[in-house]
């Protein structure tokens, strides 16, 4: 497992940087721009006919993280494992979690190669230069905690007026024992609320599970909804993934994006919290959240 000598540190897939590895090899980050904010899409056109521009609403682009660095090795054979182990980086042309971890507050990012990674050995043969372009599609950084929150179907609980207050009572309107007006209360009220603590927008996973008929959600705060036309079974799971660069909607596990009757997309915005609301026609089923606060 990598031992840390500087924060912060840079991790993909069992590969750390700022770190000294299993094999004696120390990783070094000599720079990098991670800590800047992603580039701004502007939306500017010039007014041909007088002084300035037209514009209009601006948004992030995508972030391209280069890290730049090097490593030095115990001895011959282990700076060539290491750059055996660096270029097998990323292999399958896919996408990998870097997470960057300041000892503070460690953030995460889905990342990719921006063009080939490279390395310049050095003339002992100990160690080398190396170079590893990444863009996130996805500009923002998010928190390597999950936070989570459920609801069931509203369901009344003891609910109706006890004129006595007090369990086993006969009736009437007691004030000096101690009884008096109880209202009962309610099991559940079929809401649940989620926190962005960060400074970016984040998208939800939302979970419903069976039995539920036509089930629904609402924003309470918009009245924006996410409603499904099918039937979830007993055990049944519909998993709706909101984030836009990878937005879904699985019935445990297929495809049923064209079942939704419904499909007002929001996010948790920065520093904020939503409640959404869920119902359905027929059921006992319940939903359930999960998120990660998200910064710029």
């Amino acid at each position: 497992m990598p031992t840390t000598f500087l924060l912060p540190t840079y991790t993909i897939a069992g590969w750390s940087a700022n770190s000294d590895d299993d094999f004696g090899c120390r990783w070094v980050v000599a720079s990098q721009n991670a800590s800047d904010g992603p580039p701004v899409k502007t939306r500017i056109s010039e007014r041909p006919y007088g002084n300035g521009s037209y514009r209009a609403q601006s948004f992030r682009a995508s972030r391209p993280i280069p890290l730049t660095g090097w490593v030095q090795c115990p001895n011959r054979v282990a700076a060539i494992a290491a750059r055996a182990r660096f270029l097998a980086l990323f292999t399958g042309g896919g996408q990998e979690v870097l997470t960057i971890d300041d000892g503070v507050g460690p953030k995460q990012t889905t990342v990719e190669l921006a063009s080939d990674p490279k390395v310049a050995p050095w003339s002992d043969a100990t160690g080398f230069d190396w170079q590893l372009p990444l863009i996130a599609v996805d500009p923002c950084y998010y928190d390597t905690t999950v936070q989570s929150a459920s609801t069931t179907l509203p369901t009344p609980g003891a609910v109706g007026l006890n004129w006595n207050g007090s369990v086993g009572a006969t009736g009437g309107l007691d004030w000096a024992s101690g009884g008096g007006l109880d209202w009962g209360s309610s099991v559940s009220n079929g809401t649940l609320s989620m926190s962005n603590t960060g400074t970016a927008d984040t998208w939800p996973v939302f979970t419903f599970v069976g039995p539920l008929t036509l089930p629904m959600l609402t924003n309470t705060g918009t009245g924006q909804q996410l409603a499904y036309s099918g039937t979830l079974l007993a055990g049944d799971s519909l998993v709706i993934t909101t984030n836009p660069f990878g937005r879904s909607v699985l019935l445990s596990g297929s495809d049923r994006f064209t079942l939704m009757t419904a499909a007002a997309w929001f996010p948790i915005p920065p520093a904020s919290s939503v409640t959404v609301a869920l119902a359905a026609s027929a059921g006992s089923g319940s939903l359930s959240a999960s998120w990660r606060s998200a910064s710029w």
